[in-house]
Parts: structure tokens; C-alpha cells; sequence
């Protein structure tokens, strides 16, 4: 029977994500020789409120130029070239799941930022990096596939260096700066988006869609409508380490 680690990497894999976001790429007319990770907007934020929601935690963050950065469970690199392309800082990925990692290069080279962007495939609660290896740590809805909460906030405290700053949705060992409730305004894009459809039922974004699997829109119904019944809740935090 497959451990809890091998039933994430294997929920999310899929070895053709590079090359169907290249054919949609084709489809919409861009230069697929020539992207920036704008271009790639649609596909690269696999999350609650997808750019914006990035867009809103990476000003909380607000990273230097010579800040080194951190993604937890990094995807397929969306949130890493956006903060790098953006920022102008430098930012290493971490995933658990091959696919999304080759993705992620392959797309990363793809945006000609392999200068300010890296990824590892590896497990976020036994990571392989040296101790206060970062000044800064990202991640963006992966805490919740992820059981040994104790062992990965503590190897998230292990790698980031003393006085280092933390965005991300949960929190534990360390100080609170900035929380935020983003239900509501989740709720409220979701409305807009039914109501723009005329009122019939959002499937989600459809470059999402293309990534995650036929079942993708289902499951998106779902976290939508836990939002709506207040059984969970989205939220952004900056938090640093004591």
C-alpha cells in the first residue's frame, strides 16, 4: 500500500502539463518561444483566487532584489517566476511531484528566468536544503496535503534564516504580522463569475482545468461551496520566525 507521500505525488501527476499549456499557448496566439509568466497567468496559480491571491501575498511579502526565496510546494513554478519576474528576486521551488517539478523548468526556461529561478523535487518535511539556507518562505495551498504538520513547520523554521519572513495560510512557531480573511472576496469573484455565465454553474478556470484533470471543476465546486457554508476559510499571512 502506498504511503501518504506517494498518494500526493500520484494524485497530482500527470507527464503532459508542460506540453498542453504550450498547445493552449499556440491556440491563444502567444509566442511560445517568447513567454513571460503573465502570459502564463491563467495556468500558473493552482489556488484559492489564482493571480490575485498572488498578486496580494507577494505585496505582503514584498521581497528585495536580493531577497532568496523559498516556495513550498511550488507547482508547477507559477508563484516562483511571478515573484521573480515581478521582484526581481531570486527563488527556489520545492514540490513533491516530478511532473509539476519538470514542468516547472521546462517552462521556467521557457520565460528565460533560470538565471533567478530554481527547483528541487523533494519532501517538504525532510527538506534538502542547509539550516537558515533562505530569507524568505512562500506556499500557497500545499500545507493541506501535508499530515506532519509539527515536522514541516519545523523544517520550514530549520531553512529560513533568523528574522526571515513566512507568506503563507497556516501558521505555528511563529509571530503573526499580517492576517487576512479572503473568504468573502473569494465568494464574491465566485458569484461574479456565475453571474457573468448568466447564472449557470462556474466550472473554474479552464487553464486550471487543463492541468488538474477532468475532475477539477467538481472539486472546485466544492471548495467553493465549503466557502460559502463557512466550513473553511482562505487566508493570507505573513508571519517570521522567532
Amino acid at each position: 500500500m502506498a504511503n501518504a507521500t506517494d498518494q500526493v505525488a500520484a494524485h497530482y501527476a500527470r507527464s503532459d502539463i508542460a506540453e498542453t499549456i504550450l498547445q493552449a499557448m499556440r491556440a491563444a496566439g502567444k509566442d511560445i518561444e517568447r513567454l513571460t509568466p503573465d502570459d502564463l497567468a491563467e495556468f500558473d496559480h493552482f489556488h484559492g483566487r489564482r493571480l490575485e491571491a498572488t498578486e496580494e501575498l507577494a505585496r505582503l511579502l514584498a521581497p528585495q532584489a536580493e531577497t532568496h526565496v523559498l516556495d513550498v510546494g511550488c507547482g508547477i513554478g507559477g508563484p516562483a517566476r511571478y515573484l521573480a519576474y515581478h521582484y526581481r528576486c531570486r527563488v527556489t521551488g520545492l514540490d513533491l511531484t516530478p511532473e509539476f517539478i519538470a514542468a516547472a523548468e521546462f517552462l521556467t526556461a521557457r520565460t528565460g528566468l533560470t538565471d533567478r529561478v530554481s527547483f528541487r523535487q523533494g519532501n517538504a518535511t525532510a527538506m534538502p536544503f542547509a539550516d537558515a539556507s533562505f530569507d524568505a518562505l512562500w506556499t500557497q495551498n500545499a500545507v493541506m496535503n501535508i499530515a506532519d504538520r509539527p515536522r514541516l513547520y519545523a523544517e520550514m523554521a530549520r531553512v529560513l534564516k533568523p528574522g526571515g519572513r513566512l507568506a503563507m495560510q497556516d501558521v505555528a512557531g511563529f509571530r503573526v504580522l499580517v492576517w487576512l480573511d479572503n473568504s468573502a472576496a473569494a465568494i464574491a469573484q465566485a458569484a461574479a463569475e456565475r453571474a457573468k455565465a448568466g447564472g449557470a454553474p462556474v466550472a473554474s478556470s479552464p487553464g486550471l482545468q487543463l492541468i488538474a484533470g477532468e475532475d477539477f471543476p467538481e472539486r472546485a465546486r466544492n471548495t467553493a461551496r465549503s466557502l460559502r457554508e463557512g466550513r473553511t476559510l482562505l487566508i493570507n499571512g505573513l508571519l517570521e520566525r522567532v
